[in-house]
């Protein structure tokens, strides 16, 4: 037995709701975003230049306090991102901080993505005691 008010209207209204149209959210089905709304690599990378130079110029390493810089760091990070207003974007922060020893470092990332509207930006930054690389990835949501 089926339980339910199955009306034309009643149904329509109950698909408009569940689709979100009367709610505003929803679908757009919009497959990629306009120009003026892309991520924008350059730009960020200018802000990671100008915020991990701020926040790391005058750290000397501390094994102690590496966690929180990190967690903190990143936030701001984040944040600023967010404040850019990339609409539809997931944005991932990746920082790796270690202590400078004149050592290689590899780091490697992989996602399946599209290379018409995803794209990502990284800066490193050095200094006598610590070094930083940051790395953000745009990833649109279709």
């Amino acid at each position: 037995r089926v339980h339910g008010d199955f009306s034309p209207d009643h149904t329509t209204a109950a698909m408009d709701t569940m689709h979100g149209e009367h709610s505003g959210e929803g679908n757009t089905y919009q497959l990629g975003p306009l120009e003026k709304q892309k991520f924008k690599a350059d730009v960020v990378r200018k802000m990671l230049e100008e915020v991990v130079n701020t926040y790391f110029e005058s750290k000397v390493y501390d094994a102690t306090q590496v966690s929180r810089w990190t967690v903190e760091f990143t936030r701001i990070v984040e944040e600023k991102v967010r404040a850019f207003g990339f609409p539809r974007y997931k944005h991932v922060v990746h920082v790796i901080v270690g202590q400078n020893q004149q050592q290689g470092v590899d780091a490697v990332s992989r996602c399946l993505w599209s290379t018409e509207t995803d794209t990502w930006t990284s800066k490193t930054f050095r200094n006598d005691s610590i070094f930083v690389v940051t790395s953000v990835f745009g990833l649109y949501l279709e």
